[in-house]
């Protein structure tokens, strides 16, 4: 799975190993990010908006 700025860079790169998959956020500055998930088996993809509010 990847964290893209809205602009398409590439924040963090992470590779899951089951269903269930934490993405550590942090050291990512707040802000509105898309993150997208791709299943490499099938091909299949897709992405979400996310929002990390600062604590």
């Amino acid at each position: 799975m990847e964290l893209l700025t809205l602009s398409g860079q590439v924040v963090q790169t992470h590779v899951g190993n089951g269903a269930a998959t934490n993405l550590p956020l942090q050291h990512v500055p707040a802000g509105t990010y898309v993150l997208r998930v791709r299943e490499t088996s099938s091909g299949r993809s897709g992405s979400q908006r996310l929002v990390v509010a600062e604590e």
